[in-house]
């Protein structure tokens, strides 16, 4: 596992039995029975804004055999969200690939910085936040109560039981449950981020908090429960998993303690154990606070894709997809194109930068042989020779600025290199003057003791 360390926030507050990383279904408490429910439901519901019934009208619960329904559409979601990222970020890098400039301010974006796929970064996350926060105010109107529940909660009894799965990662309404998500979702984003493109990481969000929804129906409908529930916590659920397998090495410290620290595996550890308790609470008790089957399903969801799908991904399911969607006629072009499947990998990011250069630079000696098939342009010989004039002197000037670039990349790993050796030279003299000063200082020890020896014999001797 890769040694990193890297400091994340984790919110973590207990305020009447509330967990801010928890898929809140506290509100439901009404429909619940059992007097340590009742008196913690009014501790809770006296400290609301608002009490709000998501439990629709005439609602039943389905059969089991829904689930299926249930389970085709978490792998359609992550087939197409995969699929579809595969194909965007194939596109990006071919795009990137066309441009020698770009290839280098590529690779100069790698040893000085990463201004621009941070501001791509930031723009996603926003978005999703965003999502987050419309979907939020919806619930403020009352006229959309029933369209909100319909299609924007999760539950085995609801009329809609696929599409809401899936929006449902998106609606919170309560305030304080989407400010601790929303807050959650920025400081694991940017760790997940490093790890994976922008691409694979929204296919990856959407996917975790559509299996955390699948989860959560699947323990609705053995233990018959008629509660709905909603929130992000799945999909962060998801994102924390990945990250602490990842980086389980990292540092995590808890936001109001940031005295206390300890690894992201362990943390993993005791979120396992800690949402797997609460669910069997909850299912023998039949007392629910929290959609724990969520946060477990997104969890494992995270984990999985740590461990086997992020791999599968990237060397099986992307490289087939592309060369399928080119072969097909789906691409630019029926024939097979020979630009090479890069998926986004921070660990081997430089790998395939240079792997850009090569192909670059193969695409630069393809134009300058098809500059010399100009031929059959006879009637236009003076509109071909400016044209050739001008890629000319736009090669020349590619040319120049590629050897100033490549230059000042040369010359400051040449100062490294320098700054190396004298550093190496100075420790080597320093440790030369401490030896002299030691055979120096031995030296006139030894000069004292024979003076001292000649002082004693010529005292013996007057005497």
């Amino acid at each position: 596992m890769m040694q990193m360390k890297i400091l994340m926030n984790i919110p973590f507050r207990i305020k009447a039995g509330r967990c801010l990383l928890s898929s809140s279904t506290s509100k439901f408490a009404r429909f619940q029975s059992g007097r340590l429910g009742n008196r913690l439901k009014n501790a809770i519901d006296s400290k609301m804004e608002a009490k709000q019934n998501y439990t629709q009208e005439g609602a039943e619960l389905r059969p089991k055999s829904h689930l299926w329904r249930a389970v085709a559409f978490t792998a359609a979601t992550g087939l197409t969200t995969f699929s579809i990222a595969s194909i965007s970020e194939y596109k990006n890098t071919k795009k990137s690939i066309q441009d020698l400039n770009d290839v280098l301010t590529e690779f100069k974006r790698i040893y000085f910085g990463r201004q621009e796929s941070n501001k791509r970064v930031d723009t996603l996350i926003a978005t999703l936040i965003a999502t987050n926060v419309a979907v939020f105010a919806l619930w403020r109107f009352s006229n959309f109560s029933k369209f909100m529940s319909l299609f924007f909660t999760n539950g085995f009894s609801s009329k809609l039981l696929c599409l809401p799965m899936l929006l449902s990662v998106f609606s919170h309404s309560n305030f304080l449950h989407m400010f601790a998500n929303m807050y959650v979702l920025n400081s694991f984003s940017s760790a997940t981020l490093q790890f994976l493109g922008k691409e694979e990481f929204l296919a990856f969000y959407l996917t975790g908090g559509v299996f955390a929804s699948l989860v959560s129906l699947c323990v609705k409908s053995f233990t018959k429960s008629l509660l709905p529930s909603l929130g992000a916590s799945g999909a962060i659920a998801a994102l924390i998993g990945y990250v602490c397998i990842v980086a389980s090495d990292a540092k995590i410290s808890i936001i109001f303690l940031p005295q206390f620290q300890f690894s992201a595996g362990n943390a993993l550890m005791g979120i396992l154990l800690f949402e797997t308790a609460m669910l069997f609470v909850g299912v023998f008790t039949k007392f629910r606070l929290f959609d724990n089957a969520a946060h477990l399903g997104g969890l494992l969801f995270g984990i999985w894709y740590a461990e086997r799908g992020e791999e599968f991904y990237r060397q099986t399911f992307a490289p087939k997809l592309v060369n399928y969607w080119q072969i097909s006629g789906l691409g630019e072009s029926k024939k097979r194109d020979d630009t090479p499947v890069i998926i986004y990998d921070g660990k081997k990011h430089i790998h395939t930068t240079m792997d850009k250069l090569h192909q670059n630079k193969k695409e630069n000696e393809q134009q300058k042989d098809d500059l010399q098939n100009f031929d059959y342009h006879k009637n236009n010989i003076d509109e071909l020779k400016n044209r050739i004039d001008e890629l000319r002197e736009k090669s020349e000037r590619l040319e120049a600025d590629n050897e100033k670039k490549l230059r000042a990349i040369t010359q400051q790993l040449l100062r490294r290199k320098h700054w190396d050796e004298y550093q190496k030279e100075k420790k080597e003299k320093q440790k030369h003057r401490k030896e002299r000063i030691l055979e120096e200082r031995k030296r006139m020890r030894m000069e004292e003791d024979e003076g001292d020896e000649d002082e004693y014999q010529n005292d013996r001797e007057e005497r």
